[in-house]
C-alpha cells in the first residue's frame, strides 16, 4: 500500500469520528433541551375537561414533567386510548375505566374529579317525583352510567308511581333539543348544558339527580369521571399531576370568569358565559383515590347490581386503584 493510501485512510478515518462525534454531540444536545419526561394526558369534552383548565391552559412543566393535553368527544376515542395505552394519563368515566381494566388495560384509578352532574329539567315545573308521571322523560345513556343512574332512582319510586323514559338521545345535548321540540316533556341533562337550557327557553325547572340518589337511596355522592395512570408512568409524575390537578379544581370553582376565557382561548365546545355560568354547579371535586375509595365501591356495587358487564363483570380488585402517596 501507497503511502497515499494510507494518508487517504487516515483521512477517512478522521471523517468517521467526526461524523460520530458530531452525532452523540446532537444526541446530548437534543436531551438537554426537552423536559426529563413527557406526558400525554387525554380528557373528554364538557365538565370533566374544566376540571383540568389552568393545566391545559397555561402548559406547565411540573417537576421537570412536561404535560400535553387532548381533548376529545365521546367514549370511542377514550375506549380507544384505553386498549392501545396511547396516552399516559386519561381522564374518563369510571365504569370505562374499570371495564377496561378488567381486560388488562394497564391503566389504575388515582383520583376522582367529578361527581353526580345530571339533572332533569322542563319548561314546566318538576317539583316532586310525582310530577314526573304523564310526562315523558327523554334520555341517553341507556345501559350506561347515565341511564343507569336515572333507572335506579326512578325504581325506588315505581312501586307507588308510572314513567315513561325514552332513550332517544345520544347524549345531553340532545335531550336538550327533545325538549326544546316537544314542550313539557322532560329531559336527561348535565351541567354545562342545564345552564344551556336557560338561555333556550321561557323557563327551566330542574330536578337534582343527586339529591335524589344520596337522599332517597342513601348512597353516597355518585362519583363520575376519575384519573386514570398508566403503569409505565413515574410515581413523581403522577403525584405532581395530581396536586396540579387538585389547583385547577379549586382555581375553577374560586375563579369561573377567567376559566371560562381560557377555555375559549382553547376552543371548548361551550362559550366563556356558559361555562362562567355552569362551573359554581358542575360538581367538580378532586379527591385523591384513598378519600374517594368508599364512594367508588358504593358506585360500583350499583352498577353491579344493574349490569355487571359495565364494569366488566366483576367488583375490581385492589390492584385497580393506584395507592401510591405524595
Amino acid at each position: 500500500m501507497s503511502e497515499h493510501d494510507d494518508y487517504m485512510d487516515v483521512i477517512a478515518m478522521k471523517k468517521v469520528y467526526a461524523f460520530m462525534l458530531l452525532s452523540l454531540l446532537l444526541v446530548v444536545l437534543a436531551a438537554c433541551n426537552r423536559s426529563s419526561e413527557t406526558i400525554r394526558v387525554l380528557v373528554p369534552e364538557g365538565t370533566p375537561a374544566m376540571a383540568q383548565t389552568l393545566i391545559e391552559h397555561n402548559k406547565p412543566d411540573i417537576a421537570g414533567v412536561d404535560y400535553t393535553v387532548e381533548r376529545v368527544s365521546g367514549p370511542q376515542l377514550l375506549v380507544s386510548a384505553f386498549t392501545a395505552g396511547s396516552h399516559d394519563i386519561i381522564i374518563a368515566p369510571l365504569n370505562i375505566g374499570a371495564n377496561l381494566a378488567s381486560k388488562n388495560a394497564p391503566y389504575q384509578l388515582a383520583a376522582v374529579v367529578t361527581w353526580g352532574n345530571l339533572q332533569l329539567i322542563s319548561d314546566q315545573p318538576i317539583d316532586d317525583i310525582a310530577s314526573l308521571e304523564g310526562r315523558t322523560i327523554h334520555a341517553f345513556g341507556m345501559n350506561a352510567v347515565p341511564g343507569i343512574v336515572l333507572e335506579t332512582v326512578l325504581d325506588h319510586y315505581r312501586d307507588t308511581h308510572d314513567f315513561t323514559v325514552n332513550y332517544d338521545a345520544t347524549n345531553a345535548q340532545q335531550t336538550l333539543t327533545k325538549l326544546t321540540q316537544n314542550p313539557g316533556d322532560i329531559a336527561l341533562v348535565a351541567q354545562p348544558v342545564t345552564t344551556l337550557a336557560a338561555g333556550m327557553l321561557d323557563e327551566v325547572y330542574t330536578m337534582d339527580l343527586a339529591e335524589l340518589w344520596v337522599d332517597a337511596l342513601d348512597l353516597p355522592l355518585f362519583p363520575q369521571a376519575g384519573v386514570f395512570v398508566h403503569e409505565r408512568v413515574s410515581v413523581d409524575a403522577v403525584n405532581a399531576y395530581l396536586d396540579a390537578v387538585e389547583d385547577s379544581v379549586a382555581y375553577a370553582l374560586d375563579n369561573p370568569a377567567s376559566v371560562g376565557e381560557m377555555a375559549a382561548a382553547l376552543d371548548y365546545p361551550f362559550s366563556a358565559d356558559l361555562i362562567e355560568a355552569s362551573l359554581p354547579y358542575s360538581r367538580i371535586a378532586f379527591k385523591r383515590i384513598a378519600d374517594a375509595h368508599a364512594a367508588v365501591i358504593a358506585f360500583f356495587e350499583v352498577l353491579m347490581s344493574a349490569d355487571p358487564e359495565l364494569i366488566g363483570g366483576a367488583l375490581p380488585d385492589e390492584t385497580f386503584y393506584w395507592s401510591f402517596e405524595p
